[in-house]
């Protein structure tokens, strides 16, 4: 696991919605869910370059669910393809950071409650050796619709309709590294220690050159600080919502890069818990993420009309209604 540093991330979860079911206790065992995913913003440091191309669409051609019902863009471009400074070839390609989600590639999903993982959204980085114009900050909204379509009780009609989860809004900072190579393209030489992260140029995950550098952090509505989880190079948070006599837990999983917690979140006032993570220079490195909903039965007063609060989701996952 290799150490971070820098920049950073904010969740904000809504309030979902009210959900009017039977007042028999009864458990959902099946929803089906549809996600969405895109870029809100971004700035860029300006050397002089093309700037930040944006282009796809986070509604996948079915129509978007965020509000306004507006679609958002689910790639960011930047730079210009360079020699590659590594000694394993040309690069003609920029640098981009791409959304993957069920929504984007036109799919529905169906998740069993206290089952297995489900697909959220993922996050790709095709890291390139560039010159110009690149990343520094980017806003990604993200939502998730949870559709009931089978319960316990076989008298409760299904499908039911989809419930509004919440809108998050991920902040990240971005750090383009300098590779810090002298001699040339034919011949490089890897000077030093790569920046921030105290981790020697040339090696391991800076084999290629001074990997890149993500860091994240995120806060509710009341601007508490979401509670990662660490286990096995993997990166766990959750929230609950209620229906009914069943409290649900939904679990997101975040894996596949060199992910961290860092104590200080610097850049970032006052904020702390951050996670961060590196991307590989001259490859493409994705940042996966899973959910899963697990449930607990609960005594909760009537009436029958049940708030449907505080459900929430990364990777990367999200929100959507269907007609």
């Amino acid at each position: 696991m290799n150490k971070l540093t820098r920049n950073c991330f904010y969740l904000t979860a809504a309030a979902a919605g009210v959900l009017s079911v039977s007042a028999q206790a009864a458990k959902i065992t099946e929803w089906g869910y549809v996600n969405e995913a895109g870029f809100a913003n971004y700035q860029f440091q300006d050397t002089g370059g093309t700037g930040i191309t944006a282009s796809g669409s986070s509604d996948g051609g079915n129509g978007s669910i965020f509000p306004g019902g507006t679609p958002l863009p689910t790639s960011l471009t930047w730079g210009t393809g360079v020699t590659a400074t590594g000694g394993t070839g040309q690069s003609s390609s920029p640098s981009s950071l791409n959304l993957i989600s069920p929504e984007t590639s036109a799919t529905n999903g169906s998740a069993f409650t206290d089952g297995g993982w489900n697909t959220g959204t993922n996050m790709t980085h095709d890291n390139q050796y560039i010159t110009g114009d690149y990343l520094t900050f980017t806003n990604i909204l993200d939502a998730l619709a949870l559709q009931p379509l089978a319960w316990d009780d076989p008298l409760i009609p299904t499908p039911g309709p989809f419930l509004d989860g919440p809108l998050l809004s991920f902040n990240i900072l971005f750090k383009e590294t300098d590779n810090q190579v002298s001699g040339t393209s034919a011949n490089p030489i890897f000077d030093g220690i790569c920046e921030d992260t105290q981790l020697a140029n040339g090696e391991g995950i800076n084999a290629g050159g001074c990997a890149d550098i993500f860091l994240f952090n995120g806060v509710d509505l009341d601007d508490q600080p979401i509670d990662f989880t660490f286990e096995d190079e993997q990166v766990f948070f959750s929230s609950d919502f209620i229906v009914q006599d069943y409290k649900y837990t939904v679990t997101t999983r975040l894996g596949g890069l060199a992910l961290q917690e860092i104590d200080d979140c610097f850049g970032i006032d006052g904020q702390s818990n951050c996670v961060g993570f590196l991307t590989e220079e001259n490859g493409l490195n994705t940042l996966s993420a899973d959910f899963r909903v697990t449930s607990r039965q609960i005594t909760v007063p009537e009436p029958t009309t049940v708030a449907i609060m505080g459900l929430a989701l990364f990777g990367l996952s999200f929100a959507r209604r269907r007609a």
